[in-house]
């Protein structure tokens, strides 16, 4: 991995963990690069974050399910240059993590 990619990864991991601070949610990063936990309203995501032009979600979702801890909802937040973020989720584990809250 190049220095550029590096920081270019560095830099997605903070605004993902941006946006989750401003929802409400702490956010602990990893050891491992790209990934962190975001705690909050009775739930705990695992999340990959991914900054890459050409998307490869199902080796993302696979690598995001595989790191995982138990209990936690694995989510792949990712994005291209001069894009919003989107996630990717298990909709069913998504789905229970809403209805916990209401």
């Amino acid at each position: 991995m190049t220095a550029s990619e590096r920081r270019k990864g560095l830099t997605g991991e903070a605004e993902v963990a941006a946006l989750y601070r401003l929802h409400g949610f702490e956010w602990r990063g990893l050891e491992a690069e790209g990934d962190g936990l975001a705690l909050g309203f009775g739930t705990t995501h695992h999340v990959e974050v991914k900054r890459h032009e050409v998307a490869r979600p199902w080796a993302w979702q696979a690598q995001a399910i595989l790191d995982a801890p138990p209990e936690t909802l694995p989510v792949v937040a990712f994005r291209r240059s001069h894009s919003p973020w989107w996630a990717m989720s298990p909709l069913d584990e998504l789905l229970a993590a809403i209805e916990r809250v209401q």
